[in-house]
């Protein structure tokens, strides 16, 4: 068997190396803080965003019930030309100011839809974040930890190593 000879001038390398692991650690917990903060401020802007776009589909929808019923009043009136004669009613504003409303209401719709979309991927996204920070969070609490104590029982070991030999 063979053994292994160590060196050791200052066992405090040990106490150096516990501090340092905890200041990656508290780094490391306000960074995924710092994060946190970025997804809620982000998550709140968003929903600012649909609710804007949920309004500018509702007045779209509220514009284009107007302009048919502006068209059905329009079609429905009697008109008579200069000899007497029943004509068709000029509705062609009516039908152009229905058809503008309609792809309002059209390309509103395709806002809310695109919305709700990037809304269910940014969703999707945060869930596997937080999945990653679990493991993250496991990582610098248990693993680090674990080190932690090993380098404490290192030093001991060392201190007690040093003690008894001071004792001979």
């Amino acid at each position: 068997m063979s053994s292994t000879k160590a060196n050791i001038k200052d066992a405090s390398v040990f106490m150096q190396l516990v501090d340092a692991t905890n200041s990656f650690v508290s780094d490391c917990e306000d960074s995924v803080e710092k994060i946190d903060d970025y997804i809620f401020v982000m998550d709140n802007e968003m929903q600012k965003i649909k609710d804007l776009l949920a309004q500018r589909l509702y007045d779209a929808e509220i514009k284009l019930r107007n302009c048919d019923n502006a068209l059905t009043l329009c079609e429905a009136r009697v008109c008579y030309d200069e000899e007497g004669r029943r004509q068709e009613p000029d509705c062609s504003t009516e039908k152009h100011n229905r058809w503008k409303a309609k792809r309002q209401v059209e390309v509103a719709q395709n806002n809310m839809r695109s919305m709700e979309e990037l809304m269910r991927l940014a969703d999707h996204l945060v869930n596997r974040f937080n999945e990653s920070k679990k493991k993250f969070e496991s990582l610098l609490q248990t693993r680090l930890q674990d080190g932690n104590d090993e380098l404490k029982m290192l030093k001991r070991m060392v201190d007690d190593y040093r003690n008894s030999k001071l004792n001979l």
